[in-house]
């Protein structure tokens, strides 16, 4: 038991071990990607599909990306899934053209 109180209490250990993962503000790093990404993409094709994007941190940088295109089939179902990716990604982006 004295082992556990020198690694601090749950909150602690769970904001340390968060930390480890997505660093103090991965916001802005996974912000850069998703406008790099939107931006390449549109150079090139003329065009973005629409898209969420579940990201994957490792020291708040993004280390790697799965995407599920959105279809006519699956637009109503969008808060589903994102919510079924948010427990996946600890980042999710919604992308779509205008």
């Amino acid at each position: 038991m004295g082992q556990a109180k020198q690694r601090g209490t749950k909150d602690e250990r769970v904001g340390k071990a968060k930390t480890s993962t997505m660093g103090d503000s991965p916001i802005t790093k996974v912000y850069d990607v998703i406008f790099g990404l939107v931006d390449m993409l549109y150079t090139k094709t003329g065009g973005i599909n629409h898209e969420l994007i579940g990201f994957d941190l490792k020291n708040g940088e993004v280390a790697g990306a799965n995407t599920l295109l959105i279809t006519k089939e699956n637009i109503n179902h969008i808060p589903e899934r994102v919510g079924q990716m948010l427990n996946k990604f600890p980042v999710v982006a919604h992308i779509c053209g205008i």
